[in-house]
C-alpha cells in the first residue's frame, strides 16, 4: 500500500482517510440540511397556526311595525360594507353589498337597511354583516333566527 494515511469508515471498508473526512463531511451537512428544513418547516407551520377568523359580534333582531329589524352594536363612524342572508333550508344566500360613495352609517339603536329581502314566517335564516370602521379595521356580525307568526322573531 501507499504511505498514505487511511481510516476504516462506519461501513468497515478500509480507505484512504480523505475519502474518509470527505463522506464525515458530507453525511455531516447532508444532516444539518435535514435538520435545518425540518426547522423552518415547523416555524412556518407555528406561526400560521390556523387560521381562523375574529369572533363575530352578536347582532340583534327584532320585529318593529311589520318589519324586521336588525341592529348592531356598532361603534362611531363604522358604515355597512356587506349582509349576507341565508335561509336554513335552502343553500343559496342573498348577498347585500353597500356602495362605497353612499355610505350607509350606523347608529346605535337604528334598524339596517335590507333592500327589500321578504323574509317569511316559519323560516330560519343567518345573517352575516360585515362593516368597516376605517381602512385597517373591519368587523363582523351574525345572528340567527326564525321567523314565528305575526312576524315574531325566535333569536337562537
Amino acid at each position: 500500500m501507499s504511505n498514505q494515511r487511511a481510516a476504516t469508515d462506519k461501513a468497515g471498508v478500509f480507505r484512504p482517510l480523505y475519502v474518509v473526512q470527505v463522506r464525515k463531511n458530507h453525511l455531516r451537512k447532508k444532516a444539518l440540511m435535514t435538520r435545518r428544513g425540518l426547522f423552518i418547516s415547523v416555524l412556518f407551520f407555528m406561526l400560521a397556526g390556523c387560521v381562523t377568523l375574529p369572533p363575530r359580534d352578536k347582532a340583534s333582531v327584532t320585529a318593529v311595525r311589520g318589519n324586521i329589524c336588525i341592529r348592531l352594536p356598532a361603534q362611531q363612524g363604522e358604515r355597512l360594507d356587506w349582509m349576507e342572508i341565508m335561509e336554513s333550508a335552502r343553500p343559496s344566500s342573498t348577498i347585500i353589498h353597500y356602495d362605497v360613495a353612499h355610505p350607509v352609517w350606523i347608529a346605535a339603536g337604528e334598524c339596517l337597511p335590507v333592500k327589500g329581502f321578504h323574509f317569511v314566517a316559519g323560516k330560519s335564516y343567518s345573517v352575516l354583516i360585515a362593516t368597516v370602521i376605517n381602512a385597517k379595521e373591519a368587523r363582523q356580525y351574525e345572528s340567527r333566527f326564525t321567523m314565528g307568526q305575526g312576524l315574531a322573531v325566535i333569536q337562537e
